[in-house]
């Protein structure tokens, strides 16, 4: 942590030769959240862990990816193989990136070949209202492969006409163009999104070229919502050591998007239906082996679900249909499954909330999985809240488990599902000023997949195995403090620490994954407003995995903007003081990367 005293230092300087007056307004945070409960819920009063990124931090961060704008803003891990959102893999509370469901407007959309796709999501950050996270056990609301918890990242709907032009550049040959329409026009709103980015890369073979295409329409009428959206993403990029050992892997994807849904209100409630379909291509070569992979993947769902509101209590109700395939040179296979979920929510004593429910997955293979769970909620003042949750979840392996054989890796036909049992126990204040989250968690997961090989056999493959049992314990705190005073608009701060109790032999074999998983993270959040219109936003983020022995990894990133005639300017330092470190798969990753860049609204 050597550059620590020196981000202190500026922060400091920025602070006492800026006092000026400040005029950033509180956020009212208060909104209504969906991904903690199918029933509709305040941030307030909720009984999870759930954090909620607004569209206004969204837009102040400025970030190349939402992979970027998570790893800024939150304690999630990242297992990232190449920057600038081109590949990671996320993961919540030590759970592995497959045990982490992401959705889009409510909608499934992980990729059920690999969970390594499930980032590459056909959408631009102007595109994003809303990110939710759900930390913790989810299957009683949203079933399979929901162990650690759930990413829901929610679109726009045009409010007003307007458009936004984004032009950027910087080192290492990269550039970038970024344009969004909005057409709002009585009932009927459109929003079209384009975005290009490409990079020589910062060393060898780490080139990428992104191109990202999305349009939602929509159209309210008396009592029912109805919306459609599309998205297209084609990546080319080089992979440099990304899954095998050779740096001259490359891969190719494209990617087809399509959402439907409609919500009608009622006296009583809600009655909601959603239907989507993703189609994955991936080409992955590495010319050093003469190895190369061709694969599509198709995922259809549709879920129905109703919403019946008494003065006594609530009541969430649906089903979940779903069927997902794979074709290409290795993998051949297809699945379904069918689900029914409820939850209610009532109180008791006037403090005390209970929010029961379950839900019920049929698999033809894996026969019939029931997931309950509990949480609940005391008021202990208006502004403070206690809360807890028990629940058993499960995630099913992916097509690339059950049937992959590559250079590197094999999969396992003969894996089952793993299963989890979480506890939570945590406390929230929410005032206007100050919002502060703590948490302690338990997951005990059994016949967790892990790719293991003999450490005796230098060329043996990794391969995927149900290994006994891993127990997590962890602690998780953050804090956003509204100060509007020195300069200083917020200032948040998060820090998560997991201990692993694994059941395997360390000595015998080696475990892809498991020992390369979080162990702690800090991290500090400064948004600035200086003289001259001044924003500065500072990410500064230290952590350590379980194989660093206490050398873990100090981030710093920044971003300046300013207002500049009729455009307003940008600068983005990442890595701001050149740290020299390595991914999970001990790849260089880059040193310090500037980019500058102008906004043009029309």
């Amino acid at each position: 942590m050597k550059n620590f005293k020196y981000i202190i230092l500026l922060l400091f300087i920025t602070t006492i030769f800026a006092q000026t007056k400040n005029i950033y307004s509180f956020y009212d945070f208060d909104p209504v959240v969906i991904t903690g409960s199918r029933i509709p819920t305040e941030f307030s009063n909720s009984s999870r862990n759930i954090s909620v990124i607004d569209e206004q931090t969204i837009r102040q961060q400025n970030a190349e990816s939402i992979e970027s704008l998570l790893m800024n803003l939150t304690d999630l891990e990242f297992k990232t193989r190449g920057p600038l959102g081109i590949q990671s893999d996320v993961s919540i509370r030590g759970a592995s990136n497959e045990q982490t469901l992401i959705l889009l407007d409510g909608m499934k959309i992980s990729d059920p070949q690999t969970a390594h796709h499930s980032l590459n999501i056909p959408i631009n950050l102007d595109d994003i209202a809303q990110i939710e996270i759900l930390k913790g056990n989810a299957s009683k609301l949203y079933g399979p492969n929901a162990l650690g918890g759930v990413i829901n990242i929610i679109t726009k709907n045009s409010e007003k006409t307007n458009g936004n032009l984004r032009l950027s550049a910087g080192d290492n040959g990269y550039a970038k163009g970024d344009l969004s329409l909005a057409l709002l026009k009585n009932n009927i709103s459109n929003r079209f999104s384009f975005s290009q980015k490409r990079s020589d890369g910062y060393i060898k073979n780490t080139d990428f070229d992104v191109r990202n295409i999305f349009y939602k329409a929509g159209l309210q009428t008396y009592n029912t919502k109805y919306d459609l959206s599309f998205g297209y993403q084609r990546k080319d990029f080089g992979a440099n050591r990304f899954y095998t050992p050779s740096k001259t892997e490359r891969e190719q994807m494209e990617q087809f998007l399509a959402n439907l849904s409609s919500f009608h209100s009622t006296e009583w409630g809600h009655l909601a239906m959603k239907f989507s379909g993703r189609k994955n291509y991936d080409h992955f070569i590495i010319p050093q082996y003469n190895y190369e992979n061709k694969h599509t993947t198709h995922l259809y769902s549709a879920e129905v679900n109703g919403f019946y509101n008494t003065s006594d209590f609530v009541i969430n109700f649906g089903t979940d249909i779903g069927y997902n395939d794979i074709s290409g040179r290795v993998m051949n296979d297809e699945r379904y499954h069918v689900g029914l979920f409820s939850e209610s929510t009532f109180k008791l004593l006037k403090k005390i909330e209970l929010t029961p429910g379950a839900s019920a997955y049929y698999y033809e293979d894996w026969g019939l999985q029931f997931f309950p769970g509990l949480d609940i909620g005391y008021n202990a003042t208006g502004q403070f809240r206690i809360f807890s949750s028990i629940g058993r979840s499960f995630r099913v392996p992916s097509f690339t488990d059950l049937s992959y054989v590559g250079v590197a890796n094999m999969g396992n036909d003969d894996l089952k599902p793993e299963t989890a049992v979480s506890y939570e126990l945590g406390a929230k204040h929410v005032s206007e000023r100050l919002q502060t989250t703590a948490t302690l968690f338990h997951r005990n997961t059994t016949d967790m997949i892990e790719y293991v090989k003999d450490i005796s056999d230098e060329n043996a493959k990794y391969t995927a195995q149900n290994i006994s049992k891993i127990k997590i314990n962890g602690f998780e705190l953050s804090t956003k403090h509204f100060i509007n005073k020195f300069t200083i608009n917020t200032l948040a701060i998060s820090y998560s620490k997991i201990n692993y109790d694994y059941d395997f032999d360390k000595y015998e074999f080696k475990y892809k994954y498991a020992l390369n998983s979080l162990a702690q993270k800090y991290s500090i959040i400064v948004n600035q407003k200086l003289p001259f219109k001044i924003i500065a936003n500072w990410n500064i983020n230290y952590q350590e995995r379980v194989h660093d022995d206490g050398n873990g990894q100090l981030l710093t990133n920044l971003n300046i903007s300013f207002p500049l005639m009729k455009v307003n300017v940008n600068f983005n330092i990442m890595n701001l003081f050149d740290e020299q470190y390595k991914n999970f798969m001990e790849v260089p990753m880059p040193g310090r990367w500037i980019k500058a860049g102008i906004e043009y609204k029309i």
